[in-house]
């Protein structure tokens, strides 16, 4: 009977991983993370150059746009990786009962993934204008200069990712606030609070009109 009891929970907590939308999300801007910073360290940042605005005149290129480029994918990778453990937990464990603290913690995702897009939209641009300023002489027959437009691509699909799990997660706040009697300032009605009213009994019997069966004494 417990080995059963244990495998039914196993199984809830699979299909709830399984069928959370941010734990994929997650797992997607990941790998776009990876895959940016390790093609800016790996191949179009050099030692003391980079290929972006790397022209005839200036060889060392725009260091401060790779530079710039692997700390934006680098923060992402850490905060995704944070935010896939939560989800996680909150997969496994139950919190459905904490309504404030699943609410919190959904407004500061909600902030977070926000400055994170609008950060990876910063890193798009200005991938996107440093490699467009380059002298072609550096990206024909160049292998390196693949690597650097898929840290443009890869950067304007995760302001794209980012904002959707900002998205999600605004609605999540929104819908937590809602399902929460206490934060929505509304007062519920007495009846159906167990609400008993109050009854004053001096003047319920002053006001009482004599019943039919009151004794009236004979006249004399």
């Amino acid at each position: 009977m417990a080995d059963s009891k244990g495998k039914t929970s196993q199984h809830s907590v699979l299909r709830n991983i399984l069928v959370s939308p941010p734990i994929y999300l997650r797992f997607v801007s990941i790998v776009f993370a990876i895959l940016v910073f390790g093609c800016v360290s790996d191949q179009v940042h050099d030692t003391g150059s980079c290929l972006y605005g790397r022209a005839l005149n200036r060889n060392s290129g725009n260091i401060d746009c790779c530079n710039f480029a692997t700390a934006v994918g680098v923060i992402g990778f850490l905060l995704s990786i944070l935010f896939l453990l939560k989800e996680f937990l909150v997969a496994v464990l139950d919190f459905s009962q904490y309504t404030k603290f699943n609410r919190v913690v959904a407004i500061m995702e909600t902030v977070s993934s926000s400055v994170w897009a609008f950060m990876w939209f910063v890193a798009f641009v200005f991938t996107a204008h440093q490699l467009r300023i380059t002298d072609p002489v550096f990206l024909s027959g160049n292998p390196v200069a693949h690597c650097a437009r898929a840290v443009v691509a890869f950067s304007f699909f995760s302001t794209l990712l980012w904002i959707g799990m900002a998205i999600y997660n605004a609605v999540t706040a929104v819908r937590i606030t809602r399902s929460d009697p206490s934060s929505t300032g509304s007062i519920m009605h007495p009846s159906k609070a167990g609400y008993v009213p109050f009854v004053d009994a001096s003047s319920d019997t002053e006001d009482k009109p004599p019943s039919g069966n009151t004794y009236v004494p004979p006249k004399q």
